[in-house]
């Protein structure tokens, strides 16, 4: 089988597709979705643990990083799901942080 252009949303090219040749193409496919998928997480986490201007700069540390491992659909997919998180309100519980309690003492 020839072909001008075996992978042009990677940057491969080659005259031969063989069984190496889809075999690493197969490799960097799951490589690409494990990155995006660790991007995501590490939006996740931050959404829960850090505060909304801090998670908001790590998410913009994460989208500079991410533009270089990830190609144009997944880097605009996950620019998308950043911008949805960040949209997302927080609640925090007041009683969870203890402020809730009386200070009186019986």
């Amino acid at each position: 089988m020839f072909t001008k252009n075996v992978d042009s949303k990677h940057g491969f090219s080659s005259r031969k597709l063989n069984g190496s040749t889809l075999g690493f193409l197969a490799e960097v496919y799951h490589l690409s979705s494990v990155l995006y998928n660790a991007c995501r997480d590490l939006v996740d986490d931050a959404k829960t643990g850090c505060t909304d201007l801090v998670f908001k700069e790590v998410c913009l540390e994460i989208l500079a990083r991410a533009k270089h491992v990830l190609d144009n659909e997944e880097f605009t997919s996950l620019m998308q799901y950043v911008s949805e998180r960040i949209e997302e309100n927080t609640f925090v519980s007041i009683d969870a942080v203890g402020l809730g309690e009386s200070n009186t003492r019986a």
